[in-house]
């Protein structure tokens, strides 16, 4: 009897040694997709947020100063990049009826393009709003991207792209396994 309870604690051990390996690499599985799901979850919040705020008339100046308020879990300073733009269509000159980006905002480190074309910064004129020095010749300042919506007269669409460089929480990428390097969200009002 004594020598089967022996190979009995031993094989529980081998087992277990088996198992350990897996259950850590699940749990660490486990760690990593539930901060990237709340990562994404914020970052999805502000660029609603910021999107909310610029169709209510608000400066893209108090725009911004609110999203950095606000997002105070992301890292806005040197690990994020928000865009705030302002599209509709240019009324005269060589952009008429095509979609312009009238105003533009776009504050972080993270060197992202955006979605709907990246004008030169020099396009646009300074606080508080951001407006296009050249609205009605510049063709620099065309959308270039997918608006998945058309624009008809007056109509104006305020959009927010937020970019966040993802810091793993675990060493994943070091097993071949895909960890996602930059989050990004866009809201559209």
């Amino acid at each position: 009897m004594r020598h089967r309870s022996r190979q009995t604690r031993g094989q529980v051990f081998v087992e277990f040694a088996i198992v350990l390996p897996v259950l850590v690499v699940l749990l660490l599985i486990m760690l990593e997709l539930g901060s990237v799901f709340l990562q994404q979850q914020a970052i999805s919040t502000v660029a609603r947020e910021g999107a909310n705020l610029i169709s209510r008339q608000t400066t893209l100046a108090d725009a911004e100063l609110a999203l950095s308020s606000m997002a105070s879990g992301l890292p806005f300073g040197s690990d994020a990049t928000v865009i705030l733009s302002v599209v509709q269509l240019g009324a005269g000159g060589r952009n008429g009826g095509e979609p312009i980006i009238a105003h533009r905002r776009m504050f972080g480190a993270v060197p992202e393009s955006s979605t709907f074309g990246n004008p030169p910064a020099g396009a646009y004129g300074g606080p508080p709003a951001y407006a296009a020095r050249d609205a009605a010749n510049d063709v620099s300042i065309r959308v270039t991207g997918n608006l998945r919506t058309s624009l008809t007269g007056d109509d104006v669409l305020f959009l927010t792209e937020v970019y966040v460089r993802h810091q793993p929480l675990t060493p994943l990428g070091g097993f071949g396994l895909p960890v996602p390097s930059t989050l990004s969200a866009v809201a559209y009002f």
